[in-house]
């Protein structure tokens, strides 16, 4: 075989799991809906597509007797933190749940791998983006029909809405599209917000600005209708984030009119909403259903949930209780399982402080940190005005999560592992000079 011919090969073959991916990432969302369960597990499609890309890949690679990908540094660092939550588990009561829980910690690796391996030009990264920006207006819009559907009385088997997110608990319905919460949901959609407003704040493609504004607008709004406290903290400290590092940006000539455009349309919303529910009889019933939000039962949940974990890491500084033990220990380590669960801390950083202890904790704040290194690396290595927009947008995104995760506690999400391997994959495509469009 001759290398025009072998290169071809390749290059066919590297179009084919671009498309996979491409598929991967729209049906990203299909986590409660659309999924399945095999050996009581949720197995979600967009996770056995990722399976079979790195297989093909891998298969591919062992049959040319040659292997290209080179793992990121901060995956490196990441499987230090593995090695310590390994480490951990030999001092945990709860062993065996210890290994599952790894297992499926080990499993997010391969997320940020077939993403490099997927989308390694530039021309494939905004392929990619757009892709997510389509995906995340069409579950957008789900969440929307959800949202008026409950409002009209149509039943849950219809409008797909988990019986306690019911206009029948708080007197509206918090949507969730097809997650499993709506929590995960809003926190997915700080990645096409960022995405969308930075598109609109660098003027990536003028022409499509106002394009970008309505996505902007839509996701924004379906973010508020989650009522994801976590989620709106997050966006409030990104909103603060580009107003110090991207003010100018922001008040420059050309976008102040998508400024004005943005801010009219959350007054008007608001004013609308307001007016709407004012005109009812049970507004006050409203009101206290959004004071119990802000204020009730799940803030003393998380205080209790806080407490334990501190608990528990004072119990275990060094090594931690052990992967997976808090929910045991919480609990008081019963015989079997709760039916609804096992408890989280609530806080994905308590979580890892209390069951891998100061160790397996540090390594994971290397492996953050190191991600934004090289992102302020890459950004100072290219003078490509669509790849530095990209970097800034998808860390903004990722800071985002990182706030959130203050107030949820499940590190295993595929959308956040997504976000990550993106994040390296545009810092690769500049550092590594790979610019080049596709053959």
């Amino acid at each position: 075989m001759n290398w025009e011919m072998a290169k071809t090969m390749f290059n066919t073959f590297s179009k084919k799991l671009f498309g996979l991916f491409l598929l991967a990432l729209f049906l990203l969302p299909l986590e409660r809906i659309g999924s399945f369960t095999l050996a009581g597990l949720n197995i979600r499609v967009s996770q056995v597509l990722v399976i079979i890309i790195l297989f093909l890949y891998a298969l591919y690679h062992l049959y040319k007797k040659e292997w290209k990908i080179k793992l990121p540094l901060p995956l490196a660092l990441y499987i230090l933190f593995l090695l310590a939550g390994l480490i951990s588990i030999c001092f945990a009561r709860e062993k065996a749940r210890g290994l599952i829980v790894l297992a499926f910690w080990l499993f997010t690796i391969l997320v940020p791998l077939a993403t490099i391996i997927s989308v390694n030009t530039k021309r494939r990264l905004k392929i990619t983006l757009y892709f997510f920006l389509i995906s995340a207006f069409v579950f957008s819009l789900f969440g929307f029909l959800q949202f008026g559907g409950d409002m009209l009385g149509l039943p849950a088997s219809l409008t797909g809405l988990s019986a306690r997110y019911t206009k029948e608990v708080l007197g509206f319905p918090r949507i969730q599209s097809t997650f499993i919460e709506p929590l995960y949901f809003a926190n997915y959609l700080l990645i096409p917000l960022a995405l969308s407003f930075f598109f609109i704040l660098k003027r990536i493609d003028p022409k499509k600005n106002i394009y970008f504004a309505i996505l902007f607008l839509v996701f924004l709004a379906t973010l508020i209708l989650t009522i994801s406290k976590g989620a709106i903290l997050a966006l409030v400290i990104m909103a603060c984030g580009v107003m110090v590092f991207q003010i100018r940006s922001v008040f420059s000539k050309k976008n102040i009119p998508y400024v004005f455009f943005i801010v009219l349309f959350i007054l008007l919303a608001g004013w609308g909403t307001y007016s709407s529910l004012s005109s009812k009889p049970d507004i006050e019933k409203y009101y206290t259903k959004a004071y119990d939000i802000v204020t009730g039962a799940s803030i003393s949940e998380r205080q209790e949930a806080y407490a334990n974990a501190w608990e528990a890491f004072s119990q275990s500084p060094v090594t931690g209780i052990g992967v997976g033990n808090f929910g045991p220990y919480f609990s008081g380590y019963p015989a079997f399982a709760p039916d609804f669960g096992w408890p989280i801390a609530n806080n994905q950083y308590l979580e890892i402080l209390s069951e891998t202890g100061v160790i397996g904790f540090l390594f994971f704040l290397i492996f953050l940190v190191s991600i934004f290194y090289y992102s302020v690396k890459a950004y100072w290595n290219t003078n490509d005005v669509f790849l530095k927009t990209v970097l800034l947008a998808l860390n903004f995104a990722f800071l985002g999560v990182l706030i959130q995760y203050m107030t949820f506690s499940t590190l295993y999400i595929m959308h956040i592992w997504i976000l990550i391997g993106l994040i390296l994959a545009a810092q690769n495509i500049i550092l590594n000079n790979k610019n080049e469009k596709d053959n």
